[in-house]
């Protein structure tokens, strides 16, 4: 099975299930294909490439780095790096070979391509430290040009570059300003700039940077069925609408409001019947 598929100009790499990388090289002037395998039998979960340089992230035996023109290999496990577990979950490309890895341990780790530096972020944990198979990590890079990270037990950090650290933003009982729910299942920007983050149990929350206030819709009464407050999609389409889609199969809109403090202004489409296995993406055409 394929796990990861990376196309470049020159070739196509494909990360399998069970038997590692393979290498699709396209002929001068043929169809065929030829392939090979690299790296030997192993799960390959997710594969990135930056210049010359391939991202390999193997479940099990860490990170390779394949330079392609040089034909070198180097591999980071936990023992001999920055890396807090051996399986790896995805890869982020930030900015100036900078990538960034989940693992399947919370939190995240900066890698640099070029100099093989591994930095770990354990951003806060809750109770576990190592990931369950439902929970998720989300890096999402705005216009700005600031990274944040979203982590399902852990709440949003948002990043910042000059002195490398992360600002974490937390719910807080006793703040109505705080993020509504610990839980982070989706990070959206509408054309406005402002930042939307979906949440579990939480409904969306609106963040104005300055001074950090989060201001919250929730899609259901308190007294419904917490699922429709399970935020899995959120999208802005061509409107300017923000369309929110929830584990329990409902989808709401918001319009765009001259007065954003009034979050109040939403609606549910009535037109469009509940999804039975909930509604995980959005798109429009």
């Amino acid at each position: 099975s394929a796990n990861s598929v990376k196309i470049t100009p020159q070739h196509v790499w494909v990360g399998t299930g069970a038997n590692g990388v393979l290498q699709f090289s396209t002929a001068i002037g043929r169809k065929s294909m030829a392939s090979f395998n690299r790296f030997g039998p192993m799960r390959i979960q997710c594969l990135e490439q930056y210049n010359q340089y391939l991202l390999v992230g193997t479940w099990g035996d860490g990170l390779y780095v394949f330079d392609t023109q040089n034909n070198e290999v180097q591999h980071f496990q936990v023992r001999n790096s920055g890396l807090p577990a051996s399986s790896i979950q995805s890869f982020f490309y930030d900015q100036n070979g900078l990538f960034w890895i989940v693992t399947a341990q919370r939190g995240v780790c900066s890698f640099d391509v070029y100099t093989g530096k591994i930095t770990y972020f354990p951003l806060g944990a809750d109770k576990r430290d190592a990931l369950g198979d439902m929970d998720k990590q989300l890096i999402f890079k705005d216009s700005n040009n600031t990274l944040w990270v979203g982590i399902y037990g852990g709440g949003l950090s948002r990043y910042h570059r000059a002195s490398a650290q992360f600002e974490q933003y937390l719910y807080d009982d006793k703040d109505a300003n705080s993020l509504s729910s610990d839980y982070v299942l989706s990070i959206f920007e509408d054309r406005s700039k402002n930042l939307w983050v979906g949440t579990y149990n939480g409904g969306i929350n609106r963040i104005n940077i300055t001074p950090s206030d989060f201001y919250h819709v929730t899609p259901s009464a308190a007294s419904a069925s917490f699922l429709s407050n399970d935020v899995r999609a959120l999208f802005v389409d061509a409107s300017e609408r923000i369309w929110v889609g929830t584990r329990a199969g409902e989808l709401f809109a918001m319009e765009q409001s001259p007065d954003w403090d009034n979050l109040k202004n939403y609606r549910i489409i009535p037109f469009i019947p509940k999804f039975k296995k909930g509604i995980y993406c959005l798109f429009e055409d």
